[in-house]
């Protein structure tokens, strides 16, 4: 799990049809992801417009270690 890391609801887009993310209660999406995803994550986000879900996955993890690697150097 990444610290400090948050998904701005200001200014994330839906990677599909561009719309606004917002906070999905997690319960309320229980049955639209994988059981495991759902288990093993505790944030998610669903778009406004396609209601296509995000969460933190290792992509993210992956990603920031990357950057942190890039400005050590």
């Amino acid at each position: 799990e990444l610290e400090n890391f948050t998904i701005d609801p200001n200014t994330a887009r839906c990677t599909l049809c561009n719309g606004f993310l917002q906070h999905a209660i997690k319960d309320s999406i229980k049955d639209k992801i994988p059981k495991k995803i759902f288990e093993f994550n505790k944030n998610f986000w669903q778009c406004i417009d396609c209601e296509q879900i995000y969460w933190e996955g290792t992509h993210i993890i992956n990603l920031q270690e990357f950057v942190n690697r890039i400005n050590e150097k």
